[in-house]
């Protein structure tokens, strides 16, 4: 072996070993899902903006909801100790489930899941201190109107025999 007598395929060749090296980091990266987005998108249905002012249209009833209900954005912060799951409900619910980001620090709260009333998170950070995590829903709400009343009908007894004369 001949040292410090570089040829150029030998240059080449270590080239194509740098090359390879950096390809197969960025798919190992890629297939990690690494994000330098601190936003975790949750759901994202559909928005459709609907006025809820407006006068209900055709369109309106045939969206699947009822007219003149629109879009509910919401939004609050929680307080998660670490290592726990925590159910976290809506004060109005949605048809479906929402478009639901939640920010904390570092990115230690976790959506582990999510229902059209309700989503759990939990604190997977390594330190003891409990995290208040920022959360923001946007969809169609919930149509809440009344139970319908029903009134009962009085039971009537059956009217009384009418005597009929005989034939003579």
């Amino acid at each position: 072996m001949v040292r410090g007598n570089f040829t150029r395929s030998t240059l080449f060749s270590r080239a194509a070993v740098a090359a390879a090296g950096v390809a197969a980091v960025l798919v190992v990266a890629g297939c990690m899902g690494i994000t330098f987005n601190r936003e975790q998108v949750v759901h994202d249905p559909p928005v459709v903006k609907v006025d809820p002012e407006a006068p209900p249209d055709r369109d309106d009833a045939t969206r699947g909801y009822p007219p003149g209900d629109g879009v509910l954005e919401q939004e609050g912060v929680v307080t998660v100790p670490r290592g726990v799951a925590q159910d976290v409900y809506y004060p109005v619910p949605y048809i479906s489930p929402p478009n639901l980001t939640v920010d904390s620090p570092f990115q230690n709260c976790v959506v582990i899941s999510q229902k059209a009333d309700h989503f759990r998170v939990q604190n997977a950070s390594g330190n003891s201190t409990p995290l208040d995590a920022h959360w923001r829903a946007k969809g169609i709400k919930v149509l809440l109107t009344a139970a319908p009343v029903t009134t009962a009908v009085p039971q009537l007894p059956p009217p009384d025999p009418v005597p009929v004369p005989a034939k003579p």
